[in-house]
């Protein structure tokens, strides 16, 4: 039996902002954050090695800033 649970896959790295034009790294933690990923979500790192399956959620950093909630909040 398979794990019903979302596969977030996180791809970390530079970005270069568009409201203040510098380069920022945005690392695991902070992406998890940004695309507020629930506590005891399946996340893995991209180690641009595995083929992830097709139906994984990646999640890169953003120029404009913009992180769309990629779970339901829970209240």
């Amino acid at each position: 039996m398979t794990d019903p649970r979302p596969l977030y896959v996180l791809h970390p790295g530079d970005v270069i902002s568009r409201t203040d034009g510098d380069r920022h790294y945005i690392g695991v933690g902070r992406l998890t954050e940004l695309y507020r990923i629930p506590k005891g979500a399946i996340v893995r790192v991209d180690d641009r090695r595995t083929r992830w399956p097709d139906d994984a959620i990646h999640c890169w950093p953003r120029y404009d800033g913009d992180y769309p909630a990629l779970a339901k909040e829970t209240p």
